[in-house]
């Protein structure tokens, strides 16, 4: 899904049951949109978006305290289903530039994942 204008409207329209919570990992000025579907800043998180504080937006980047936990139960959600991660590509190390290009384009659906040879 892309991001900027109207982007609640084009969740809503594949989230039929609205939105639980959201994580903005971009940090491209969708914090609104996301305070709007899930109806509460206490439901929205972000890794990126320096405007958080101003929207009521938790910034969880720079908190190095609380990333070992945040990232086990993260990892324990993912293990059992709860969340899942689409992944676009996966690229040996070797490939890193490559990766990295694809990932600045913008246009990936997913996460681009290094792997080992």
């Amino acid at each position: 899904m892309s991001y900027g204008d109207g982007l609640a409207d084009r969740v809503r329209a594949v989230a039929a049951d609205g939105v639980d919570a959201a994580v903005d990992a971009s940090g491209r000025g969708s914090l609104s949109a996301l305070v709007e579907l899930t109806g509460d800043p206490d439901r929205v998180i972000t890794l990126a978006d320096a405007s958080a504080q101003s929207l009521g937006v938790r910034l969880a980047y720079g908190e190095p305290d609380d990333m070992p936990g945040i990232l086990a139960e993260a990892i324990a959600l993912v293990a059992v289903g709860t969340i899942t991660i689409p992944i676009a590509r996966t690229y040996p190390l070797t490939d890193a530039a490559a990766a990295h290009r694809d990932s600045q384009a913008g246009h990936v659906r997913g996460k681009l994942v290094l792997a080992p040879i």
